[in-house]
């Protein structure tokens, strides 16, 4: 599965949603929402960790993104993928 969103998408929309890893295991929340503006990529900044308290944070790729719902955002990595997959840091 791949999530495709319109161009005119406002991914503003994504703020605040509950961001689940690939096993269904539930990863953080977004926190905000970050445009590389020399390439238009987005990533969300997902605050991670017990109680959604962001003791980690993770600059995630649009391109990750499995699918959008109401209530969450799916990623096409699983929780241990996703911390050895070095988006601890900002993009450039």
């Amino acid at each position: 599965m791949s999530w495709h969103p319109s161009p005119d998408f406002d991914y503003d929309q994504l703020r605040n949603l509950d961001v689940y890893g690939a096993r269904g295991d539930k990863i953080g929340s977004v926190d905000q929402v970050l445009t590389d503006t020399t390439s238009n990529k987005h990533y969300l900044l997902v605050k991670a960790g017990p109680l959604g308290l962001g003791t980690e944070d993770y600059y995630i790729p649009e391109t990750a993104i499995d699918m959008v719902g109401q209530d969450r955002v799916v990623i096409d990595k699983t929780e241990d993928q996703l911390k050895s997959s070095g988006w601890t840091k900002p993009p450039r």
